[in-house]
């Protein structure tokens, strides 16, 4: 966004068992998912957090069955409250991975861990004093504040937050804050465990609290504590705003959409960042489009994509190996979102960007989540069967063809 101050059937047989859903995804947003194993059997979580209080005034998450059918069994699993923010602050994103649950909140200066196999709080920790009082802090049109994202990091067991002096380390054994990776302030980024390289896209930062150039990517080397701005042959970026990023971690294909409209790609897997910026080439997607956030999958190697604060979703299939030369990125397939169960019209969350992608433990096939607006309902997408549908001439796929790949979960309790 703008800166402004800134369902397989209901069971498969065994010749039949999924895919094991990937560890931790590796984009950031307002979704965490992750499967667990809850007295003997396994569960697929989605936590969203939530915008209105509870009736003690206490914020929420709540907790879906990402592998719900649609039809039978409990969507809603249950809802957290966050009983220790003495400020009843709320959360704006959570994310999980390595066996735990990281929630945090644009406005918050409490960092809460959540059990997924019980969903209770374990900890809840407060932001180094350096960082809640950092001013001025980083703002977006759709939020922004003290901590604008979060990804966990499985090698390093270890989750990585956004903040406005850069990126954050939280050890998840210990709880202790690490030093913060000085970086231009990003919403919404992707993560590469192997490398410990965060994807940081960002652009018009009139109150970034160091100099950066106006618009651009960084690798933000975690491990290495240092930034690194990626340029292009001729030592720019192709960017106007670039609103998001990630990796597709088996093949280091790094795609970022431009809120200006394009999509960019480009193969990250030989880059070896060194001085203050590296090289990259990047190629451009035929098909220009309104779309702002990205969430790859690894499995299928699809780039799932949306218009925030719209209804608009696309997929972009990328290569399944490591390009050998230039990379070439087709044109992507795009559809409308259909209406909520009232006929009212699904509205994307705006930031974080309400996307994620993950291994169906329903159906064992490649799957993106989208969170409607105001966190009330999230939508599950057959990615495969998206990337395999027809399309017209604009490359646009028909209703008829794209809704019966959308099943629709409430987050809140059925009447």
């Amino acid at each position: 966004m703008h800166r402004t101050a800134l369902a397989c059937a209901l069971a498969l047989s065994a010749c039949c068992k999924p895919a094991t859903p990937p560890a931790t995804p590796t984009s950031s947003g307002s979704l965490g998912i992750i499967t667990v194993t809850v007295n003997g059997k396994e569960e697929q979580k989605l936590y969203v957090p939530q915008q209105s209080a509870n009736a003690n005034g206490q914020p929420t998450i709540a907790v879906l069955d990402a592998a719900w059918d649609g039809q039978t069994g409990k969507p809603l699993l249950g809802t957290i409250a966050l009983t220790n923010h003495a400020d009843q602050s709320f959360a704006t994103a959570t994310a999980a991975g390595d066996g735990v649950v990281v929630a945090v909140g644009y406005q918050s200066v409490y960092v809460d861990l959540i059990d997924p196999t019980t969903d209770a709080v374990t900890s809840t920790v407060q932001l180094p004093a350096s960082v809640q009082g950092a001013q001025p802090q980083a703002s977006f049109s759709g939020g922004g504040g003290l901590v604008n994202g979060v990804v966990v990091d499985p090698v390093k067991h270890r989750a990585i937050l956004a903040v406005t002096q850069g990126f954050l380390p939280l050890d998840l054994t210990t709880h202790e804050f690490g030093a913060v990776v000085p970086a231009a302030p990003a919403e919404n980024f992707g993560f590469w465990p192997d490398k410990g390289w965060v994807l940081a896209p960002f652009y018009d930062c009139p109150n970034c609290s160091n100099s950066f150039p106006a618009e651009g990517l960084q690798i933000v080397d975690m491990n290495g504590g240092k930034s690194y701005l990626v340029t292009d042959a001729d030592g720019g970026v192709p960017f106007a705003e670039p609103d998001s990023a990630d990796v597709d971690t088996t093949t280091g294909v790094v795609v970022v959409p431009d809120e200006g409209g394009n999509i960019y790609g480009a193969n990250f897997e030989s880059l070896n960042p060194s001085g203050s910026s590296v090289t990259a080439t990047y190629e451009q997607s035929p098909n220009l489009s309104a779309l702002t956030g990205v969430a790859i999958d690894p499995v299928g190697h699809h780039a799932f994509l949306e218009s925030e604060a719209a209804s608009a979703v696309a997929v972009l299939d990328l290569p399944s190996t490591t390009p050998s030369g230039a990379l070439t990125l087709p044109a992507v397939k795009s559809a409308q979102m259909p209406n909520l169960p009232d006929n009212s019209g699904w509205v994307n969350a705006g930031d974080p960007h309400g996307l994620a992608v993950s291994v169906s433990l329903l159906s064992g096939n490649p799957v993106g989540f989208l969170e409607y607006t105001d966190g009330t309902w999230v939508a599950r997408i057959d990615l495969d069967g998206f990337a395999n549908a027809p399309v017209d001439s604009s490359g646009t796929v028909a209703a008829k063809d794209f809704n019966p790949l959308v099943t629709l979960i409430p987050a809140l309790p059925s009447p």
